[in-house]
């Protein structure tokens, strides 16, 4: 009987699975990516936040929100392995889009990856980006070179207020605008608003690469969008983190077993700080959630527009971090100019820094560059307009690499297989969106940046600091914020896994970060008058 039953389960998971390939082959879904940039897990409403954000948070309520879902704990390479399927040393951006004079690292996009606009076009796929591309200079890797029918992009950001200050394109054009009014978070959704209505074919599906800048510094926003939030940062981030906490695991995003990391041993006390400094803390975090806010805003905007124009029922929308929240405390940088400018205004020149990103990754440890939780984990939600149910996966791992196949098998697209083109890295994961059904993952996950390394096996994970030379070992499972160190007590299996991990970094061009950093550090040097800061 128990064989009977579970040949029948099989066999229904079968036949969805049909059904979704076929429905797929024959009306092809649309598709929307949505990067938030810099956005630490923490920091949406149905992650534990109180930024308010209700229109990201209807998408969770009525798709698939994910817990394990992880990135590449940095801008550049984290997009080169959301779109291509790749890691990022196998796509050359290994590091920033700079070349350090090895192909792993050269900067750009090479010839060995195809981006998803390049696989979903040949499928009848209009193809869209709006907003922040960060994967090459080169003209031969911009979107329109890579892809994409129709392009409104920055290649790494800027000023959110002033276009002369924020290099924009429309596909190979210097996009400038004189509007007293504008705003690029609002101006990345207007693009995309823009391109779904009049670039669209009616029967024809379209691929939206929708890629905010937000809310990654400078601290930029309108002041109404602030003004919300004037008071809710006064109670400091020690406090605030500990409230987090505790919504967390009433939603139930973080496991019952979970503990909160100790504070890092750079944050000061909040008691400790000046009235002064409590001030303007509180207003750094309130622009900060502006910020947040106002990407919320415009998701809301754009599922209207999709609404009125009946084109939201076929769509899928992924949503996601490139990187845990940023600790970059840029206005202490060597270079920095001297700004008295209110933080969140034009002139203005500030990033949360530490304390607060802290808060954002709430509550794991470190933040943006390294490979620990903080640095890597994400949310991540998919919404399917035809199959409005919450489900709260708790239990596969994901990670970037895994978009790409997926948003494949949805679309009915091919990916080519010949030499010129390396094969994939990441595993189709729709089973999950359908049926709630496990994801069989055959191999660990890896991890390195700037000599910061992880490898997940399982539920077991190795990971190292830059700063530090010895690794540590993790059970994900009973110690989800890496606080129990187990190295020592299982150095046959740890030993087990870094033979992977030399493996993985051998195959995939991964060289000494040393190398890389030398000149790293020169075109640092030349710049800015000092070499890059880790930490």
């Amino acid at each position: 009987m128990k064989y009977i039953n579970f040949v029948f389960f099989a066999l229904i998971i079968y036949l969805i699975s049909c059904q979704s390939v076929e429905e797929s082959s024959i009306n092809p879904p649309n598709i929307i990516v949505i990067l938030a940039d810099d956005l630490g897990y923490a920091d949406l409403g149905c992650y534990g936040s109180e930024i308010h954000t209700p229109n990201i948070d209807k998408l969770a309520s009525q798709g698939t929100q994910f817990t394990q879902f992880y990135t590449t704990a940095r801008c550049c390479p984290s997009r080169a392995s959301l779109l291509t399927g790749l890691y990022p040393h196998q796509t050359g951006i290994g590091h920033l889009d700079l070349d350090l004079g090895h192909p792993s690292y050269q900067g750009n996009l090479n010839e060995k990856c195809l981006t998803m606009a390049e696989v979903l076009r040949p499928k009848g796929y209009t193809t869209l980006i709006s907003g922040k591309w960060h994967v090459g200079m080169d003209t031969a890797v911009w979107p329109i070179n890579r892809g994409f029918d129709k392009s409104f992009f920055t290649h790494s950001g800027g000023n959110y207020f002033n276009t002369e200050n924020t290099k924009l394109f429309t596909d190979t054009t210097r996009y400038y605008s004189n509007d007293e009014d504008f705003y690029l978070t609002d101006a990345i959704t207007n693009n995309a608003i823009e391109f779904i209505s009049n670039d669209t074919k009616e029967a024809s599906p379209f691929f939206l690469y929708l890629t905010y800048t937000a809310p990654h510094f400078p601290l930029h926003a309108k002041e109404s969008d602030v003004e919300k939030y004037a008071d809710t940062y006064k109670i400091g981030w020690d406090s605030l983190r500990i409230n987090r906490f505790k919504k967390m695991r009433e939603l139930k995003v973080i496991p019952s077993q979970a503990k909160l990391s100790k504070r890092d041993e750079i944050i000061p006390d909040w008691n400790s700080l000046t009235e002064e400094e409590k001030a303007r803390e509180t207003r750094k975090m309130a622009v900060y959630a502006a910020m947040v806010d106002c990407v919320d805003q415009n998701i809301g905007k754009l599922l209207s527009t999709l609404e009125k124009e009946g084109k939201l029922e076929n769509t899928y929308i992924f949503f996601m971090s490139d990187n845990g929240a940023c600790h970059e405390e840029i206005e202490k940088l060597p270079w920095a100019k001297p700004n008295s400018a209110m933080v969140g205004t034009e002139a203005s020149n500030a990033s949360v820094g530490y304390p607060w990103a802290s808060v954002s990754n709430t509550p794991f440890r470190k933040f943006k560059h390294w490979t620990h939780e903080g640095g890597i984990i994400s949310p991540f939600i998919v919404w399917n307009g035809k199959n409005k149910t919450h489900r709260l996966d708790t239990t596969n791992t994901l990670h970037l690499i895994d978009i790409a196949p997926t948003i494949y098998q949805l679309a009915g697209a091919d990916y080519p297989s010949n030499k010129e083109i390396l094969p994939m890295e990441g595993i189709d994961f729709s089973p999950a969106l359908h049926s709630n059904g496990p994801v069989v993952r055959t191999s660990p996950l890896y991890w390195e940046h700037e000599g910061n390394e992880a490898i997940r096996d399982q539920n077991i994970k190795l990971v190292k600091d830059f700063l530090n030379t010895d690794w540590e070992m993790y059970d994900l499972k009973n110690d989800p914020t890496e606080i129990n160190d187990l190295y020592y007590q299982q150095t046959e299996k740890a030993n087990q896994l870094l033979t992977k991990h030399e493996k993985w970094k051998e195959r995939t061009g991964v060289v000494p970060w040393d190398g890389p950093k030398q000149v790293l550090d020169s075109l640092f040097i030349g710049w800015f008058g000092a070499p890059l800061e880790i930490r």
